[in-house]
């Protein structure tokens, strides 16, 4: 017992000597200017390593504070107010890395929907052609590890036929993936499905193929997808209800463990010849969104967004019809919306509107009103928007990115396809398909290389 006292004794006397000079590690004779030396000719020193959005996350950083940053695979440091980059692993940092297909054909469009989920994303390739030569479609999953983007898994359906479209939409969310095939034919009608996959491991693995009990030709059901925890929404913009041709419908399924079973088919309580809705849905948590683009309003007036929540009595009834602002003089309202938590931003030919969901469940326009550049609103995730203009053979497509600051929006980023050449027939396409989850984002060019197509990913701060 005496032994381990002193011995201990010895040690704290020890320790406060070491921290009151210098220390050396790997070296007996430290640098007198330095606290800490550390000498090695075989190993470095790994600082912590972290996300975009798990660095932005600390809290109160301390001026100094040194990080390495996995999705923009840099050095950062705190210096207040923000973040600095410390490094740069080469002269073009920053710019959009691009990916092609591995099995990539002519014509395949790979980069024609995407959609990306924390570290997977989903990219659709409609015109694929499998080894028969037929033009079935595919999806592949991309998987993020250590800040870089590899391809894990090629997406088939598993009665895939030539014209099916398979990959016509996509949406990914957590292990699940939704895909529609709009021109799947349902014995010899041509009326769409919609197919779900989940992963195991690296494997995606089929879980249902789901169609309209009530389906006709030209349906278009599959048209648009959307899937968040245990529902499926389906868009059939086509469908003709009684007389009334392409006014358009939706499907909700649900899932019960590995099953899915139909829940309700949507359709426009006001709802009119060719207005179709479905064209687009989304879901987010307990609400449903389904937009009407060629819906007649009013007079100089289309486009509407009908909402839906499961907790309404009866369940999943109509709540509320979003119409286009008395001071849009544009067209086509809600010709692309993205829904994310209690904020929806509707797009027209060349404005978005922010609706919130007040306190009381109804969604109510912000004050805020952006008029983008590009011509296409694409994607809202909750923090940035993101606009485009794809370009043509001969002019580069852009995007514009912009950030959610209190009431207001900034133009936070402007990118240019920086691998644009002119061609004579095929146009890139650069800002078709965007999709955005944290601070990386996922642009699609699915016309690139005679439509081979390729996608970019990018890291947006």
């Amino acid at each position: 017992m005496i032994k381990y006292i002193f011995c201990l004794l010895v040690l704290i006397q020890t320790t406060l000597i070491v921290t009151a000079q210098s220390v050396g590690i790997g070296t007996t004779n430290p640098n007198p200017s330095a606290q800490l030396d550390i000498s090695s000719n075989s190993k470095g020193v790994l600082v912590p390593r972290m996300t975009t959005a798990q660095r932005k996350a600390i809290s109160n950083p301390e001026p100094g504070l040194l990080v390495f940053d996995t999705d923009k695979r840099n050095l950062f440091i705190y210096q207040s107010p923000g973040w600095g980059q410390l490094s740069f692993i080469n002269s073009e940092d920053g710019k959009p890395v691009p990916y092609a297909p591995i099995d990539g054909k002519a014509g395949s469009y790979f980069g024609n929907t995407v959609s990306m989920s924390g570290d997977y994303a989903a990219v659709g390739a409609s015109s694929y052609k499998n080894a028969l030569d037929q033009s079935t479609g595919a999806v592949y999953i991309f998987h993020r590890i250590n800040g870089a983007w590899t391809q894990e898994a090629v997406i088939t359906a598993s009665d895939g036929a030539s014209a099916d479209y398979f990959g016509g939409s996509v949406d990914i969310n957590g292990d699940y993936v939704a895909i529609g095939a709009p021109g799947d034919k349902n014995g010899t009608i041509e009326q769409g499905s919609a197919y779900v996959f989940f992963r195991n491991g690296t494997n995606w693995i089929q879980q249902t193929k789901v169609v309209a009990a009530d389906g006709a030709a030209l349906d278009a059901f599959g048209n648009s997808v959307a899937i968040d925890g245990i529902y499926l929404l389906v868009g059939s913009p086509h469908d003709d209800i009684g007389a009334l041709q392409n006014q358009g419908s939706g499907y909700l399924y649900t899932r019960s463990a590995v099953s899915w079973s139909f829940t309700k088919k949507f359709t426009a309580n006001d709802g009119l010849a060719n207005d179709t809705y479905g064209t687009r849905v989304c879901l987010s948590g307990e609400t449903a969104m389904i937009s009407s683009p060629s819906d007649d309003v009013s007079a100089g007036s289309t486009g509407s967004v009908y909402v839906y929540n499961s907790f309404s009595i009866p369940a999943w009834s109509h709540l509320q019809k979003i119409v286009s602002p008395p001071e849009n003089t544009s067209t086509s309202f809600a010709s692309h919306f993205t829904l994310s938590d209690d904020t929806v931003v509707v797009a027209s030919s060349d404005y978005a509107y922010t609706f919130y969901r007040s306190n009381i469940g109804v969604w109510v326009k912000a004050m805020n009103t952006i008029q983008f550049q590009g011509y296409l609103m694409r994607e809202y995730n909750g923090e940035f928007l993101v606009t485009a203009n794809p370009g043509n053979s001969t002019l580069a497509g852009q995007i514009w990115i912009y950030k959610k600051n209190g009431l207001d929006w900034q133009l936070q980023r402007e990118i240019t396809d920086p691998y644009f050449i002119e061609t004579t027939f095929y146009a890139p396409g650069f800002g078709s398909s965007v999709s955005i989850s944290g601070y990386n984002m996922i642009v699609g060019v699915p016309g690139r290389n005679s439509a081979k197509g390729e996608v970019q990913f990018v890291n947006i701060e």
